[in-house]
């Protein structure tokens, strides 16, 4: 499965301004954003790409519990960025 499966181009498609294309990133992350936080207390998002040119664009956003998030991030921090912290989990009801 492709990471861009779910990703929509825009609607003219064709080239986009490095700011028309940061516009459209950060409004399919908010999408999401608010999708997860209709379902989880606390929500944070860290996302980058690499471009063409070889720079990387990268944007971070967050709904919720500030201290919630901030615990999270910085536990997932000290244990060396592993994908997923230790001893957390999603259990089906």
């Amino acid at each position: 499965m492709s990471h861009q499966e779910d990703f929509e181009e825009p609607e003219d498609s064709g080239i986009m301004s490095d700011a028309e294309m940061a516009a459209h990133d950060q409004k399919f992350v908010e999408e999401h954003l608010d999708k997860l936080i209709c379902r989880f207390d606390a929500v944070q998002i860290f996302v980058t790409r690499q471009e063409p040119d070889g720079r990387t664009m990268g944007y971070a956003t967050g709904k919720g519990n500030f201290y919630s998030r901030w615990g999270v991030v910085n536990e997932w921090i000290s244990r060396g960025g592993t994908e997923e912290v230790p001893g957390s989990s999603i259990e089906d009801p």
